[in-house]
């Protein structure tokens, strides 16, 4: 893959990483972690953390806690390197890890607002909340059904 560091990348590149980072991060990835994806979405092998950090023009370690990062929300995964105690990254090949993380939250949310409107609210405002908390629980439902249709766990 080619170096897609600032001062090496194409400009098709760079906006891909700005824009990958302007969509994710509003979803509370943090900022490295998501410029790290977006590298390895880009990258057609496997990448070791050097690989990233220079191709990115970061420090290892803020990569390394970034891909951990990554790691949780099992959007990438490690690969062992043969003869070595060191790993590369790759992208998951399924790509509910993140959407499925989001998707409990909404329900969550939702069973919170259905249980609680009754007790915590009156008339218009627990109807609203209500109503709020049946619109995340379907999302949360539609989400599942569609992450089993696809196969993308």
């Amino acid at each position: 893959m080619p170096n897609i560091a600032k001062k090496h990348n194409t400009d098709v590149q760079q906006r891909f990483l700005d824009d990958v980072c302007a969509l994710l991060v509003p979803w509370g990835m943090p900022h490295m972690s998501a410029r790290i994806y977006a590298y390895l979405l880009l990258s057609g092998e496997p990448q070791s953390l050097d690989e990233i950090a220079q191709g990115l023009d970061v420090s290892k370690s803020s990569a390394s806690v970034a891909a951990r990062v990554l790691e949780g929300h099992m959007v990438i995964r490690r690969q062992a390197q043969k003869g070595s105690k060191r790993f590369r990254y790759v992208v998951c090949d399924g790509s509910a890890g993140l959407m499925t993380a989001k998707s409990e939250l909404l329900g969550e949310f939702g069973d919170l607002l259905v249980e609680r409107a009754g007790a915590v609210a009156k008339g218009k405002a627990a109807t609203r909340m209500r109503a709020i908390g049946r619109f995340h629980l379907a999302m949360r439902e539609a989400m599942a059904k569609l992450v089993k249709e696809l196969g993308a766990d």
